[in-house]
């Protein structure tokens, strides 16, 4: 499988004229805190090319910062990063192919269920 990060951008080229110069990925993820916009996102699915979106990829921060928080250590702060990326991508990538969407889109409609759950358990007083 073919991998490219969205900062590997050609210099001077704007993303959705990149995104129509890449035709030999495979898996494209957005990193380095530059995320793919959705127009280019949208040229490179119709290419066949799969984006994962960066709020998937680039979590490991946040990932890291809630075991640190509880105590964990750095080795089960990778082991979690390692973990929940794969299986948060796993899951994207399985709902993209099920309802025929854009990986953006079914990387939101998991958020927004995981957030909708999590108000569930919201205590008021």
């Amino acid at each position: 499988m073919d991998y490219r990060a969205a900062g590997d951008r050609l210099p001077g080229v704007p993303p959705p004229t990149a995104a129509h110069l890449i035709v030999s990925s495979i898996l494209r993820v957005s990193t380095r805190y530059i995320p793919v916009t959705p127009e280019a996102e949208k040229i490179l699915h119709d290419r066949n090319v799969l984006v994962v979106p960066d709020f998937i990829a680039n979590a490991g921060g946040v990932i890291c910062a809630a075991v640190e928080y509880h105590g964990g250590t750095q080795t089960t702060a990778f082991q979690m990063i390692e973990e929940k990326i794969r299986v948060n991508t796993q899951l994207v990538l399985e709902e993209t192919a099920k309802r025929r969407v854009l990986p953006r889109e079914a990387a939101v409609a998991l958020a927004e269920q995981r957030v909708q759950k999590a108000m569930t358990y919201r205590r008021t007083s």
